[in-house]
């Protein structure tokens, strides 16, 4: 079998990433090459939204702005995917 590959290690980037990641996938984004499209999840997504949220709030200050910067870019494409699909008629 295939050996596994290491994971690349934690900071706060991957995490924001990840986590970012995730809620794409909630809000029904294809994410990555050959991701095939998940059906959405709003309130998982919101719920990681507002980790998010919570850990921009607990974090100000102490953020590179590197850090700053990736959070709030995220955050801000997650509010605008949530609201674009919350007001999505339903099929």
């Amino acid at each position: 079998p295939p050996k596994e590959q290491p994971a690349p290690p934690i900071n706060f980037l991957s995490f924001i990433y990840s986590m970012g990641t995730s809620a794409l996938m909630y809000l029904g984004e294809p994410v990555g090459q050959g991701a095939g499209e998940q059906a959405p999840s709003l309130s998982h997504a919101k719920e990681i939204i507002d980790v998010l949220t919570m850990l921009e709030a607990k974090t100000k200050g102490n953020l590179t702005g590197e850090e700053e910067a990736l959070l709030e870019e995220m955050l801000y494409t997650l509010r605008i995917k949530f609201v674009e699909k919350a007001k999505a008629p339903k099929v």
